[in-house]
């Protein structure tokens, strides 16, 4: 009951706010994947916080009733908890796996503060940001449970509202800080899924194409060989020696359209496009180019906006019946692989031509490409 009433006096002016009730929020909260370090952050709040006329705290007084039974490290950790505040921290620099230097954005002069962190360290990247206690034990720096991470519009709200307070306010850190996270959250929350789309305007739609090869000896070497033959119709190998073709709307050398892939597998010709309209004419044009060397294949479409909307991605079938486990989880594994290697090559053709175009700005570029969105 006393984490309840002290969320409700928290959550109270975004419930007036928003019209909600507490209910209500901890559902959405929740649904983000947030629950878990907003109650540690609550609890930690609420542990921390000095009440009565001589200003006690809930820690100091299960230290001096209980603290016997903690391990010295613990107890140490407990004390410390007691004398930290929340604050607004920026990642400088991170070694994943291992720690993370972070500086507090509140200080005129900050110092860089390395934080021995396993978990948060693997996903923080240089200028994420996030609310929560740096608490040392033992010698040791860490971060304490109740993290929140922001964007950075989030974090330039909570600087701002933080400043504000400590110069007109007199309101605690704590819900400073919360309020303006919950606000972000619950308004990134209420946004419209985005509409994804080709450069054709066709709705973007990830698909993908097993073609079964001809039972033949030598069916493999005439699929690649009439792919290498039909460079003037836009298919393109990859690398010499590999077995991946790209089909382009225009002739080599000038920028163009990526329509679709297509890479040789075992006894399988894998063909992988970014809409319905695409993979249609791509199988039109293979089968022009290829004949009964390849036959009918199955092809699954995965919704990327459904997938964001429901967690998990929409599947429509055409062709023959449902795959065998074995068959599904070796398609799941290439189409992971394809997403991977399709994003990180055009992400890599931006920075080189915007490295080409402005290198004086590319260092900076690069630098505002490393945010993250947590929210």
């Amino acid at each position: 009951m006393l984490r309840i009433a002290h969320l409700e006096l928290l959550f109270e002016p975004i419930l007036q706010e928003r019209g909600s009730t507490l209910d209500d929020v901890l559902r959405r909260i929740t649904a983000a994947g947030h629950f878990a370090p907003l109650i540690a952050f609550v609890d930690e709040d609420f542990v921390t916080m000095r009440v009565g006329p001589e200003g006690d705290r809930a820690i100091d007084a299960y230290l001096r009733r209980r603290g016997w039974q903690e391990t010295p490290r613990a107890r140490e950790y407990l004390q410390a908890m007691g004398k930290s505040s929340p604050t607004l921290y920026e990642v400088q620099a991170v070694s994943p796996g291992e720690w993370i230097e972070v500086r507090d954005r509140l200080v005129d002069e900050p110092q860089t503060v390395r934080v021995d962190e396993q978990s948060g360290s693997r996903s923080l990247q240089r200028y994420d940001c996030f609310i929560g206690r740096v608490v040392q034990a033992r010698g040791e720096k860490m971060l304490a449970a109740g993290t929140l991470t922001l964007t950075r519009i989030m974090a330039e709200r909570v600087d701002a509202a933080l400043r504000r307070n400590e110069s007109q306010g007199d309101e605690t850190t704590a819900a400073v800080c919360l309020r303006e996270w919950l606000r972000g959250l619950l308004e990134a929350g209420e946004r419209p899924m985005p509409t994804l789309q080709t450069t054709d305007g066709e709705p973007l739609l990830i698909s993908r194409t097993r073609l079964p090869l001809a039972r033949t000896a030598r069916a493999a070497t005439e699929v690649a060989r009439k792919l290498d033959a039909a460079a003037d119709t836009g298919w393109r190998r990859d690398e010499p020696g590999v077995p991946a073709w790209t089909w382009l709307r225009e002739p080599a050398g000038v920028p163009s359209t990526v329509l679709a892939r297509v890479r040789l597998e075992t006894d399988t010709l894998v063909l992988e496009t970014l809409s319905h309209k695409r993979a249609e004419a791509a199988l039109a044009a293979l089968q022009t180019i290829l004949g009964k060397l390849v036959g009918r294949g199955l092809t699954v479409h995965e919704d990327p906006v459904q997938s964001l909307a429901q967690g998990k991605p929409r599947k429509r079938n055409s062709g023959p019946p449902e795959p065998s486990s074995e068959e599904a989880a070796a398609m799941a594994s290439a189409m992971a692989q394809f997403k991977q290697q399709h994003y990180r090559r055009t992400l890599d053709e931006k920075c080189r031509c915007s490295a080409i175009a402005h290198p004086a700005n590319a260092h900076e570029r690069n630098k505002g490409a490393s945010n993250w969105s947590a929210g």
